[in-house]
């Protein structure tokens, strides 16, 4: 039986993350740096990034292969 949703492996332009973010202390004086992560809802699994610049990339690569997308809508 077939059902309305996507499996993991199909194109589909809707995602669904949780979005975590948090700021880890660095043992330098004043250093510190934010974290962030995506859990996909519907697969549960996690991803994450370093810094702010690695997730909007991951993000644009992720919109940008939806077809029929051909960019940031303005």
């Amino acid at each position: 039986m077939m059902t309305a949703k996507t499996t993991q492996n199909s194109k589909s332009p809707y995602h669904a993350y949780l979005l975590r973010i948090w700021q880890e202390n660095d043992l330098s004086p004043g250093g510190s740096a934010w974290r962030f992560s995506l859990e996909d809802a519907q697969a549960g699994t996690r991803r994450g990034f370093a810094d702010l610049e690695s997730l909007h990339v991951f993000l644009n690569d992720l919109t940008f292969t939806v077809p029929g997308v051909t960019g940031p809508a303005e």
